[in-house]
């Protein structure tokens, strides 16, 4: 299962010094993937009609999206459903993921642009740092490639 980076990003980005160092840090876990969903009131009919639970909670999603803001009708998002602060599928890490990218200039920079998904696996181990982090993200990747071959 793969986890959402948005919440390891709000604890490893600019002001990640406000969260206290003996704090867990809640991370939420892709509950499910909606690529290319059209955003529109037939999209969520259609959605209500599976009987499924997060079919339904985005179809909800969808109509309070519609009803705010009429320039996302008929637009086409990516929609990740995120498990809950309090839900189970949420991992705990023991302490926030620190910062550790910076420019050639010494300044901190952002340890992603916009929307990034990371694997438990590498959320499991702990990391303490993003450098830490992203070679867990390496490790992971090349085991997958690794154990892709004719078995």
């Amino acid at each position: 299962m793969k986890r959402s980076c948005d919440s390891v990003c709000s604890s490893v980005g600019p002001g990640s010094e406000r969260v206290p160092a003996n704090a867990t840090v809640p991370i939420a876990s892709v509950q499910a993937d909606y690529p290319g969903l059209l955003i529109s009131a037939g999209t969520a009919d259609q959605l209500d009609l599976t009987g499924r639970p997060h079919d339904q909670r985005v179809a909800k999603l969808i109509r309070s999206l519609v009803s705010s803001d009429d320039s996302l009708a008929e637009t086409t998002h990516r929609v990740l459903l995120l498990s809950e602060p309090g839900d189970p599928a949420t991992l705990l890490l023991p302490q926030p993921v620190k910062n550790t990218k910076k420019h050639k200039s010494g300044r901190a920079l952002a340890w992603t642009v916009g929307s990034s998904v990371v694997s438990l696996s590498s959320l499991a181990k702990n990391p303490a740092t993003t450098d830490e982090l992203d070679a867990f993200e390496i490790d992971a990747a090349g085991q997958t490639a690794d154990s892709g071959g004719s078995g």
